[in-house]
């Protein structure tokens, strides 16, 4: 402010009708000039904040697609919502996880354990081959709430790593008698296996499905030879 009223009385009194005129205007110059805060006094002009909608606009836009995202029905989205709740489950619940369908598989150690936590008696394989030990047991539940139990076997020193897959469905006594879980692309015998009317598949790996008790669907896989699934049916107890 100072330097521009310098610069315009030096131009006033160059400029003035009279040297009367150039000294009042001096004096009054002078006057309003010596008024003003000297500069180190002055004080800073405020800055304009930054506007908050901006910001508050983003986040609300990163809510919305995070949003969207999660509620979405993408693989991705269940992906990462399954890996969420299995952490929690995790956390909580050491031997139990979810599936990506949302399906909650417990976990046990043994099928002594497995049992101790049903209230039904599970079907016994008295005759698992030789070479072949347990690897996972695990119960879950299908749409209509059967339960589904899971028993793998794994035998290490075969080459490929030989397996045997069986999956109990306990029906609760239910009126169900069309059997599920063929493939119609494979070739199916059916035959009897002490007194139990079982159908087998013609190649490997073999599988059959029966019902056993009117209680349960068995199905039983493994890359071993026909006989080895033979043996295990007809060993049931």
């Amino acid at each position: 402010m100072k330097k521009i009223i310098d610069e315009n009385l030096d131009e006033f009194e160059s400029g003035g009708n009279g040297k009367e005129d150039a000294e009042t205007a001096r004096k009054l110059f002078e006057q309003f000039r010596g008024n003003l805060p000297a500069e180190e006094n002055a004080k800073p002009r405020p800055k304009k904040k930054f506007p908050l909608f901006i910001p508050v606009a983003a986040a609300v836009l990163v809510g919305i697609f995070i949003g969207s995202f999660l509620f979405s029905d993408v693989p991705a989205a269940r992906a990462f919502k399954t890996n969420v709740e299995q952490f929690f489950t995790s956390i909580f619940s050491p031997d139990t996880k979810i599936e990506e369908d949302g399906q909650q598989i417990d976990e046990y150690q043994s099928v002594e354990d497995l049992q101790k936590d049903l209230d039904f008696t599970l079907p016994q394989f008295t005759w698992i081959p030789e070479g072949y030990e347990l690897s996972s047991v695990q119960k879950g539940e299908s749409p209509d709430e059967s339960k589904i139990i899971s028993e793998e076997y794994l035998n290490p020193t075969m080459n490929p790593l030989g397996y045997i897959s069986i999956s109990i469905v306990y029906m609760d006594n239910s009126s169900e008698t069309q059997i599920s879980g063929l493939w119609s692309t494979r070739e199916y015998i059916s035959e009897e296996i002490n007194n139990i009317p079982v159908t087998i598949s013609s190649d490997k790996p073999y599988s059959s499905i029966f019902f056993y008790r009117d209680m349960y669907q068995i199905s039983i896989t493994t890359n071993d030879n026909i006989d080895t699934l033979k043996n295990i049916i007809a060993n049931i107890q």
